[in-house]
């Protein structure tokens, strides 16, 4: 159809009135009945609508994020040094997933660098050693745990290390999150 005759309707071509069988139960003036927990469907299918009343009411009720992207050069020391830290004001004792990410290169091939995160630098949620076979590119270190929090101010740590003095290394794109899962 021609784009200057695509809205030219006849109105000749659409009177009358829609039934019910055409159009859907409109029984009581609504369209749709509402979704249940059931196995009615409704607006949403039914194992649709017992996923969401499933969720927490105090999910992604508090979120907190921190990065740092720049570059940082570490040299010799073995000691674990902080990249990134979040001081999370967690609301109120729950469930919280938190989130990291950080990417790291090493200049030997030959010795391992290791990356941690700690809550309050005493709760070790991972903590990875990688042996780098090549020292130009960067490797992504990522994860997620839920953990179960009191209210309060939580520190949240991540941090990076040589594991042999004398090395150099370096990392960029240090990124902390948590928020509310239950």
């Amino acid at each position: 159809m021609p784009h200057d005759q695509e809205h030219a309707l006849d109105s000749a071509d659409h009177t009358g009135t829609i039934n019910d069988t055409q159009h859907g139960s409109r029984g009581g003036g609504s369209l749709h009945a509402v979704a249940t927990s059931g196995a009615t469907n409704g607006f949403m299918a039914a194992a649709d609508k017992a996923k969401l009343d499933g969720l927490s009411a105090s999910f992604g009720s508090y979120r907190a994020y921190n990065s740092v992207d720049a570059e940082t050069n570490h040299n010799g020391n073995v000691a674990f040094q902080q990249k990134v830290r979040l001081a999370a004001a967690v609301p109120a004792n729950g469930t919280y997933r938190i989130e990291w990410y950080l990417e790291m290169r090493n200049n030997s091939i030959s010795n391992s660098i290791e990356a941690q995160a700690q809550v309050d630098d005493t709760t070790t949620l991972f903590l990875v050693a990688i042996e780098v076979k090549d020292i130009t590119n960067y490797v992504p270190v990522s994860g997620f745990i839920e953990l179960t929090l009191t209210a309060g101010t939580r520190n949240i740590d991540l941090d990076y290390r040589l594991t042999i003095a004398g090395d150099t290394m370096a990392t960029r794109r240090g990124r902390l999150s948590i928020f509310r899962v239950a």
